[in-house]
């Protein structure tokens, strides 16, 4: 089994996020689905956009 990239599960959320906008993400949702802890989450997130979840 590979590994997959923190920076790949990243570009797959901002593409979840992209396919349904009008969705009222919950940021612990997102967290989940990459796997990742909350704070790690919001941490490659905003580093990987330069935007906050909020």
């Amino acid at each position: 089994m590979t590994a997959v990239s923190p920076q790949h599960r990243i570009d797959r959320i901002c593409v979840l996020i992209e396919s349904d906008l009008s969705r009222p993400w919950r940021i612990n949702q997102l967290a989940d689905a990459c796997a990742m802890a909350l704070h790690h989450f919001q941490r490659r997130l905003a580093a990987a956009t330069d935007e906050t979840v909020a």
